[in-house]
C-alpha cells in the first residue's frame, strides 16, 4: 500500500512539473527572465520532479524494482523525472545566468560582443547536457508511462531545436559584434516608398570591433551616382523588371523588388564600384527601427534637437521637410543614424529591453539585413530580417515615384476574397488607395515638382503586387498602365502605373487562381507605416509581421495587437500641428512652449505631462502666436509638452521635453 501510494503521489508531483514547464513554454515572453518570473517557475518545476524522484526512491518502491515488467515501470518513471528535473535546474541556471549578463554589459564589465559570447556558451551547456538524458526503458511500459515517455522526448527535441536555433543566431551576432565587422548602412525613410521599405536616402559605412560601432561619412545617393555600366545586375528577373530606371546606377532605386537578397548583394557591388571599399554586409534601419532603438529609453541629441522614441518618427517623416535648408536635412539625418546606432550598442544599453523593442521592426522589415559571411547570413534568416519572399508570398507594394514626401498620408485597403473551385482557388483582390494629403503641409512633403506639371500633393508611382509562384490566369483592373508583369525570384509580380490627386481615391482589382492542392498563402509586410490594412475573407489586420493564411482548414492566424506607429495623428490628419520646443526660464518657475507657425497651425493646443504621466491641456493658444509660457509645478522633475489641433489626447504630433 505504501509502494503503490509513493507511485501515484510521484506520478502526480511529475505530471505537475510537466504541465507548468509546458505552461511556460506556451506563455513564454522575455520579460520574464528579467523579473525572475522564469526562475521562479523553473525552480518550482523542477521542486514537483525532485519530489517525484523522491517518492520513486523510497524505501518501500526500491525492492519493487527487481520485480520483472513492475520494475521496468519504475525505472522508466524514475528516469523520466531525473531527466525533467536536470532539465528545468538547467533552465532556471540558464536564465539566471542570462540575467546576470545583461547586468555585467550594462554595468560596463563585459561589452555587447562579450556579452554575446557569454550567451552563446550557456546555450552550448544546455544543449551539451540535454543531449545526454537518459529517458530510461522505451519498451514494456504500461500506456501512461509510454505517454508520458513519448511526450517527455517530443518536448525535449522541440527545446533542442529551440536552442538549437538561439545558438545559430548567437553564433552569427557574436561574429557580428566582435568583428572586424564593416556594414553598409542604407537609412531608409518611409515617408517615401520601395517595396518592402523606404527609399534609401542615406548611404555609410558602419564598422564594428569587440562590441563597439563605429559609423563612417553618411552621404546622400543623390551624390554619388555610378554610370549605367559600372556594375552589373547579375539577377535576370530584376534586370528585365526594373533595369530602365537604373537601379544599379542610384543607390535610391534598389528597392523596387522586395528582395533585398537580391538587392543587398547590388548594393555592396555598387558601393565598392563608388568608394573602393568592400563591406561584409549591409544593414537598413527606417523610422520604426530608430524608434524601437531608442524605446530603451535612448535619447540622442541631434543638430541641438533631442530626439527619443516619441518623437523620432514625426521628426524623420514630417517635422524635418519643414526646413527649408536642405544640407541641413542630410546633417540631421546623419547625425540621428550614427547616434541611434551608437546608443544600440552602448554599455548602458539593456540587452533583454533591446532585443524586445526591435522584435517588432525586424517583423515589419523595418530593419534588413544581409551579409557574405555563412553564420552571420544564417543568424539573419533565422531572426527574419534577410528580407526574402517566398513561393506562397503575396505583396502589395506602393513605389513612390513622384519626388515627394506623401506616403504617410496615403492609405493602402486591400480586401481579398477567396471561393474554392474544382479547377483551384480563385482569389479576387481589391487594392483601395487614399491620398489623404492636406494642403497645409511643408512644399517638400506635398510635391512633385513644377516640371512635373502637376498639382501639389498629387501621388503619382507604381502599384506592385507579388503573387504566389502557383498563380495562374492572372487578370489585371484599374486606372494605371500595366508596367511589369512578369516573375520576381520565388514569386510572379504585376505593377501598374499610379497617379492620385490629393483628397481623391483609385482601386485596383486584380485576380488570379491557384491549383487545388494549395495549402497557404503568406502576406508579407509592406514596411508601409501606417501599414496596409488587409480584409481577407472578412478577417482584418494591418500588415505589421507576416501572417500566413492555412486555404485548406481556412485558418486565418492571430493578427498582432495593432500598429508599431506610436504617433496615431500622423497618417489620419489632413493638418499635422506642428512639433513643439521647451526652454525653461531660468529661475525654473516657467516654460516657454513654441511651435513653427505655418497657415494651417491656427488654433494649437498645448499639453502637459502631470506626475501621474497622464497628459492634461494647459492652454489653447492660437497658432499665429507660436509660443506660450507656462507655470511649472515646483515639485516637477521635468516637464514635457505637445501640441495638437484639437482637445483630443490621441491626436498629436509629436512630444519634447525640457532638459
Amino acid at each position: 500500500m505504501l509502494a503503490i501510494s509513493s507511485v501515484f503521489d510521484g506520478r502526480a508531483a511529475a505530471v505537475g512539473g510537466l504541465d507548468r514547464l509546458e505552461t511556460i513554454r506556451d506563455g513564454f515572453e522575455i520579460e520574464q527572465i528579467e523579473s525572475g518570473e522564469l526562475i521562479s517557475e523553473l525552480s518550482a518545476a523542477s521542486d514537483d520532479f525532485s519530489s517525484a524522484q523522491s517518492e520513486l526512491r523510497s524505501p518501500w518502491v526500491t525492492p519493487l524494482r527487481i520485480v520483472p515488467w513492475i520494475g521496468t515501470q519504475i525505472r522508466s518513471a524514475d528516469a523520466l523525472s531525473n531527466s525533467a528535473s536536470i532539465v528545468a535546474n538547467e533552465l532556471a541556471e540558464a536564465a539566471a545566468r542570462v540575467v546576470e549578463v545583461k547586468d555585467e554589459s550594462q554595468a560596463e564589465l563585459i561589452t555587447k560582443a562579450g556579452a554575446s559570447r557569454e550567451l552563446l556558451a550557456v546555450v552550448r551547456a544546455a544543449r551539451a547536457r540535454f543531449a545526454d538524458l537518459d529517458l530510461g526503458p522505451a519498451g514494456g511500459l504500461v500506456g501512461a508511462l509510454e505517454d508520458a515517455r513519448r511526450r517527455f522526448e517530443e518536448e525535449r527535441n522541440d527545446l533542442d531545436a529551440t536552442l538549437a536555433d538561439a545558438e545559430v543566431a548567437l553564433t552569427g551576432m557574436t561574429e557580428f559584434l566582435s568583428g572586424p565587422t564593416t556594414y553598409l548602412l542604407l537609412s531608409a525613410n518611409t515617408s517615401e516608398m520601395r517595396a518592402g521599405s523606404g527609399r534609401f536616402l542615406i548611404a555609410g559605412p558602419v564598422s564594428v570591433r569587440d562590441g563597439d560601432i563605429s559609423v563612417g561619412d553618411l552621404v546622400s545617393p543623390e551624390d554619388i551616382l555610378l554610370e549605367p555600366d559600372a556594375v552589373e545586375i547579375a539577377d535576370v528577373d530584376f534586370a528585365t523588371n526594373w533595369s530602365d530606371i537604373g537601379p544599379n546606377v542610384d543607390l535610391r532605386n534598389l528597392g523596387t523588388t522586395p528582395r533585398f537578397d537580391v538587392t543587398a548583394p547590388l548594393a555592396a557591388d555598387m558601393w565598392q564600384a563608388i568608394t573602393g571599399q568592400r563591406v561584409d554586409g549591409v544593414l537598413v534601419i527606417d523610422p520604426v527601427a530608430l524608434q524601437g532603438i531608442l524605446g530603451t529609453g535612448t535619447s540622442v541629441e541631434v543638430d541641438g534637437l533631442q530626439i527619443d522614441a516619441e518623437n523620432v518618427f514625426p521628426f524623420v517623416v514630417l517635422d524635418q521637410y519643414w526646413e527649408a535648408d536642405k544640407p541641413t536635412r542630410r546633417l540631421r539625418q546623419r547625425e540621428l543614424a550614427s547616434a541611434a546606432l551608437s546608443a544600440a550598442v552602448s554599455a548602458g544599453t539593456d540587452l533583454v529591453e533591446l532585443v524586445e523593442t526591435l522584435e517588432s521592426a525586424v517583423a515589419g522589415r523595418h530593419i534588413l539585413a544581409w551579409s557574405r559571411s555563412g553564420s552571420q547570413q544564417a543568424a539573419w534568416e533565422l531572426l527574419g530580417a534577410d528580407g526574402r519572399i517566398g513561393t506562397g508570398s503575396l505583396m502589395a507594394s506602393l513605389v513612390n515615384d513622384g519626388l515627394n514626401k506623401l506616403d504617410t498620408f496615403v492609405e493602402v485597403n486591400a480586401r481579398a476574397t477567396s471561393i474554392r473551385e474544382s479547377a483551384g482557388v480563385e482569389v479576387a483582390l481589391t487594392l483601395d488607395l487614399v491620398n489623404g494629403a492636406g494642403t497645409q503641409l511643408p512644399e517638400y512633403v506635398l510635391g512633385p515638382y513644377e516640371w512635373l506639371g502637376l498639382e501639389l500633393g498629387t501621388y503619382i508611382g507604381t502599384l506592385a503586387v507579388n503573387l504566389p509562384e502557383a498563380a495562374t490566369d492572372i487578370a489585371v483592373n484599374g486606372p494605371g498602365n500595366i508596367v511589369v508583369w512578369g516573375t520576381d525570384g520565388p514569386t510572379k509580380v504585376v505593377a501598374l502605373s499610379v497617379e492620385i490627386a490629393a483628397g481623391r481615391a483609385a482601386s485596383y482589382e486584380i485576380e488570379f487562381t491557384l491549383p487545388p492542392g494549395a495549402q497557404a498563402i503568406t502576406i508579407e509586410p509592406s514596411a508601409r507605416m501606417p501599414g496596409v490594412s488587409w480584409n481577407f475573407d472578412g478577417v482584418i489586420w494591418r500588415d505589421t509581421e507576416p501572417r500566413t493564411i492555412d486555404l485548406q482548414a481556412r485558418d486565418y492566424g492571430t493578427a498582432p495587437a495593432g500598429d508599431a506607429l506610436r504617433i496615431a495623428s500622423i497618417g489620419s490628419q489632413s493638418l499635422v500641428p506642428p512639433s513643439p520646443s521647451v526652454r525653461l526660464s531660468e529661475d525654473g518657475s516657467g516654460a516657454t512652449v513654441g511651435w513653427r507657425v505655418t497657415p494651417g497651425t491656427t488654433g494649437v493646443v498645448v499639453w502637459a505631462l502631470s506626475e501621474t504621466n497622464e497628459w492634461h491641456v494647459i492652454e489653447a493658444a492660437g497658432g499665429s502666436t507660436g509660443e506660450v509660457t507656462v507655470r511649472l509645478d515646483p515639485s516637477a522633475t521635468r516637464f514635457c509638452a505637445r501640441t495638437s489641433l484639437s482637445e483630443d489626447a490621441t491626436m498629436f504630433s509629436s512630444t519634447n521635453c525640457a532638459p
